[in-house]
């Protein structure tokens, strides 16, 4: 897989936004309306790809947290496998690793997920919208669960999730398909050509995520190059028995992220809901 751009392009884009494309992207959340799937005790999975791209999405997200009325919001992030000591545990997924457990605040060994940038956008539309609001923020709790390894029930800090999702409302970050050259596509589509494929691939994803047979389901994510290994098994947990439902999805190009601007290569930057059963 060639060398990964990611985290500091997407903070330069935050930090060029002016206040008026701020407002754009918040108001465009608003065109969907989710908060009533997090008052019944289901999920929201939002992408983490270009604000500008996908925005819309994640203020989606933001909105239905903050319409549903609860005082409190866990928001689940990818814990990427980025360098040597993270891209080693990952290959490995062994149930005895030392890092596999819920990484984040207050959360040992602490360090990792500082780096993290896929619950970044969300926290900054998230503090946006409050100020706008003017309203007390309710509490924000993030954790990047890690090397779930098919078994959530036995993942070190799953009890202090389940204990906080009791009363919470659920929102997490995925993308769930990644394809192109950069991903080590075989006989890649085009960005033109890609939506079906994209559309039927992560739909097959979340029916095989309904069953709770996760050993299929972590096969189907690196078939499609999925990063959810850890958060779809999360969810499935914390939320049980679910009805899926992608509310919207669009192709980014994501080759200006890769050193050699290899292209294609694609996300498909997905707004998908978790119906509790």
């Amino acid at each position: 897989m060639a060398i990964c751009l990611c985290s500091g392009v997407y903070q330069d884009e935050r930090d060029g936004l002016s206040e008026r494309q701020i407002d754009a992207i918040l108001l465009s959340g608003r065109s969907y309306d989710l908060a009533s799937c997090l008052k019944t005790g289901g999920a929201l999975i939002f992408p983490h790809t270009y604000i500008l791209e996908c925005g819309s999405y994640i203020a989606a997200c933001v909105h239905a947290a903050l319409d549903s009325g609860a005082d409190h919001c866990l928001a689940l992030g990818v814990l990427h496998s980025f360098g040597d000591t993270l891209g080693a545990a990952r290959r490995q997924e062994r149930v005895d690793h030392p890092l596999r457990m819920v990484h984040g605040p207050h959360r040992p060994p602490g360090e990792y997920w500082k780096s993290e940038y896929s619950l970044l956008s969300f926290i900054f539309l998230w503090e946006e919208e409050i100020k706008r609001r003017g309203i007390r923020a309710p509490k924000l709790s993030i954790r990047f669960p890690y090397l779930v390894a098919k078994s959530p029930s036995t993942l070190p800090g799953m009890d202090e999730l389940e204990a906080i999702a009791k009363d919470a409302c659920i929102v997490a970050t995925a993308d769930l398909c990644h394809h192109g050259l950069a991903y080590n596509s075989e006989n890649p589509y085009s960005m033109n050509e890609g939506a079906d494929f994209a559309k039927k691939s992560i739909e097959e994803n979340l029916a095989l995520l309904q069953t709770g047979d996760y050993a299929r389901y972590y096969a189907h994510c690196q078939k499609i190059k999925s990063d959810s290994y850890d958060i779809g098994p999360t969810l499935r947990h914390l939320v049980g028995p679910f009805t899926p439902k992608i509310h919207d999805m669009t192709l980014v190009d994501t080759a200006p992220l890769y050193e050699g601007f290899v292209s294609p290569s694609w996300v498909a930057a997905s707004l998908v809901t978790m119906e509790k059963l």
